[in-house]
This record gives C-alpha cells, structure tokens and sequence, in this order.
C-alpha cells in the first residue's frame, strides 16, 4: 500500500504536489483548490496488477482533466463513488451532474472531464484498462456518466462492496489484497450495468 498527504508540505507546495499525485494515479489535469492556503489532501492506494484501488480525502477542489496520448493509448475507465459527501460532475458535454454520497460513476479517462468537490470530503477510486470492462460488458462506453443509485439489488450489492474495501484500506498500514477482488468487483459493474 502506497501513502500520500500533503499535510507536512508548505502551503504553497501543496496543489503542485497534489496535481502530480493525481496525475500519476486518477486524474492529469488543472487542480484548483478553492481555499490554496488551507488545502489538503491524502491517497491511500494498491495496486492489483493493472488495476489501481484508491481512496482519497482532499478539501474542496476543481479538477479538471484532459486527456494526454498516454491515456489515450492505454485507454482507462474510473469508477468513483463519495464516502461522505457528494460532488458534482461535468462529463460528456453535460454539466452540472450531481454524485451523490454512495453513488457511483463511471468515468472514461480518454475524455475530458471536470470534477468540483464543493467541500472536504472522501472518495473511493478504481482505475482499470477498459479492455477488462468491455470484455465483461462491450457496450461499456454507453454507460459513462451514468451515475448507478442503489435502486437495483445489484448495486446495492457493488455498493456494500466498496464501501468494505474502503474500511480495509483505511484501516489496513500494508493490506495485501487478492488480484481476484477487483476482478469480482468489474463482474459487479457489468452486472449492474447490463
């Protein structure tokens, strides 16, 4: 398990090293904190083979992503889900997309996308190659933005899913998790989805 936090950092250090952090893991784009001199942000992360699970606590902040050839080649999916407060989401050329706490969102990283987190907050990430998506589910791409409530059993299920994967990675300093984990919870996904 890797570890971040901008907390030792001086303040004006802080969005630079946070923009490189997000970049390297969830996100390349503009980071634009909305109080610069009061921000912060930590990531816990593991990696599962190509697959990436983070959570991450930051104050309220603007991302915006564009994507670079790098991700374009090794074209990416991330589904996100607030822990405890929402955000809003613009994606697809429809702004103004609301993901509320416990709600999930898949994201396609090839494509511009902006994220406003209004207030300090926790998130869960999953970055993973599309091609493990599409192979479960080959209309994939359809389905970004789609913000998956827990109307359906099967979200409800994915849902509790990652909610004990957070609580495992926070708690845990080193948690080793099995590769199959995240390949059971991409069967949750396409399950909800399809």
């Amino acid at each position: 398990m890797e570890y971040f936090s901008t907390d030792e950092l001086p303040a004006d250090h802080k969005a630079a090293a946070w923009s490189e952090m997000l970049g390297n893991d969830v996100a390349r784009g503009d980071i634009s904190p909305r109080n610069s001199a009061d921000f912060d942000g930590s990531l816990k992360r593991i990696s599962l083979g190509p697959m990436v699970l983070s959570v991450i606590r930051c104050s309220a902040v603007k991302v915006r992503c564009a994507p670079d050839a790098a991700r374009t080649l090794h074209a990416s999916y991330l589904l996100f889900m607030p822990q405890d407060r929402g955000f809003e989401l613009s994606l697809n050329g429809r702004s103004g997309l609301w993901v509320n706490k416990g709600e999930l969102c898949l994201v396609d990283l090839a494509r511009p996308h902006e994220l406003m987190q209004h207030e300090s907050a926790q998130s869960f990430f999953l970055r993973f190659p599309k091609r493990h998506l599409e192979r479960l589910l080959p209309r994939a791409a359809h389905f970004t933005g789609q913000v998956i409530t827990s109307d359906l059993a099967a979200a409800r299920i994915l849902q509790s899913f990652v909610r004990e994967l957070v609580r495992e990675i926070s708690q845990s300093n080193a948690a080793e998790l099995p590769y199959f984990v995240c390949q059971s919870m991409l069967n949750l996904i396409a399950g909800v989805y399809a």
